[in-house]
């Protein structure tokens, strides 16, 4: 990623993203922001961000939010959630609505809309839309490796 703050934790901040506050969000290492992010840390420590997030550009984080460790959040996506857990992976288009929280291990399909206060079971991934086409499905338990794996490939080459 070019044109970006590089932190000692090996946390790299596009310049081009927009974050209110940032000295109040308690970030972990080896995250990547990516171009055009927006999070509006409204109230101090609001926002917390675990090591190995990817977040990919045109997405807007609002808060409260925790936001745990190995995370992809894809590119124009909305995350309102109140909590997104560990080795979780939101691909493009996902408007996580407010109040929802996604538990560890779970993958969340492109354009997929998670309604307010809806809880993602560990292990699940959900596609669709509700009242429409919403369905989830159960997910191997060796998914956890995998998740991981994908995302520290991710922030190690910078690809956004």
């Amino acid at each position: 990623m070019t044109d970006c703050i590089e932190l000692q934790s090996g946390t790299k901040i596009s310049k081009e993203s927009r974050i209110t506050d940032i000295k109040a969000i308690k970030l972990s290492s080896n995250i990547t922001i990516c171009s055009n992010v927006t999070i509006n840390n409204t109230d101090q420590n609001q926002v917390q961000i675990g090591k190995y997030t990817f977040i990919k550009p045109n997405t807007e984080i609002k808060t409260p939010i925790h936001i745990g460790a190995f995370v992809l959040i894809g590119s124009n996506c909305v995350a309102e959630s109140k909590i997104i857990g560990n080795r979780v992976i939101v691909e493009d288009n996902v408007h996580l609505q407010s109040g929802s929280i996604i538990y560890e291990c779970c993958i969340v399909k492109k354009d997929t809309i998670i309604p307010p206060k809806y809880i993602v079971p560990p292990f699940t991934e959900v596609s669709g839309v509700p009242g429409k086409n919403f369905t989830s499905r159960s997910l191997n338990f060796s998914y956890k490796q995998e998740i991981e794996s994908e995302i520290r490939k991710l922030n190690l080459l910078g690809i956004s």
